[in-house]
């Protein structure tokens, strides 16, 4: 019987946009035929994770088969770090075999100015442009915010350690701060409506169950961290 190759690749965008409100929806990508229909639907995606050279003992080598006339680098098994730092990266294509998956990626920079802004913008590295592969289940692994883009508050509350949310030192207070700035911006951005302030942040402690792998105890430890995030009209309780 012969074998079934399914690939979908994209080029690399100059800047690829994204904002919050995308990055906390519940994913949909629970499998690599989603995961290439988002492709295909939505364009390049991005995600951050121990990914990339950094996160290998050994150099990157290039590949035999190419994607199109695209060179692909990757790495030996069993050579990636137990720990290492999270890089940026955007997710350019997938491809899905009888036996294995796989997803491309090129490594990418945050170019925000404002490093407040709920919209980001991410650049392919100009520094290693190469195009890198690994296995769709090494990537789930690997990815802090499984195919989501990186926001300045999911960013933190999504990859701080979750042990470390409720220290009563300065990380839990850095979250509650960070629980109202999420009210602020959104009842403001709504004409001081308290009600999108309060949707906002229920949204987003509901995102981190689905988006970490840590979810139900990293969403009950914001819960409980955010207790009296709100204004005079509403206020979250624990």
């Amino acid at each position: 019987m012969s074998s079934v190759t399914q690939t979908v690749f994209l080029e690399k965008p100059q800047v690829l946009y994204v904002d919050e409100d995308y990055s906390v929806k519940p994913p949909a990508y629970g499998t690599i035929d989603k995961l290439m229909k988002s492709l295909q639907e939505n364009g390049p995606l991005v995600a951050v994770g121990k990914m990339g050279p950094s996160a290998y003992t050994e150099a990157p080598f290039k590949l035999r088969d190419k994607v199109g006339s695209q060179e692909v680098y990757g790495w030996k098994p069993l050579t990636s770090k137990e720990h290492a730092a999270s890089t940026q990266v955007i997710l350019l294509g997938a491809k899905q075999t009888e036996s294995n998956a796989y997803i491309y990626f090129t490594l990418a920079k945050d170019i925000t100015r404002d490093k407040s802004s709920l919209i980001r913008g991410f650049k392919p590295l100009d520094t290693d442009a190469k195009v890198y592969v690994m296995s769709y289940d090494n990537f789930l692994k690997r990815s802090l915010v499984d195919l989501h883009p990186i926001c300045p508050h999911g960013q933190w509350l999504f990859s701080v350690p979750v042990d470390s949310i409720l220290d009563g030192g300065e990380i839990e207070k850095k979250c509650k701060q960070i629980g109202q700035q999420i009210f602020d911006h959104y009842k403001t951005a709504a004409k001081d409506d308290s009600e999108a302030g309060r949707s906002a942040v229920i949204r987003i402690c509901e995102a981190a169950k689905v988006l970490t792998h840590d979810g139900s105890v990293r969403k009950t430890h914001i819960e409980r961290a955010w207790d009296g995030v709100g204004d005079m009209t509403w206020q979250w309780r624990s």
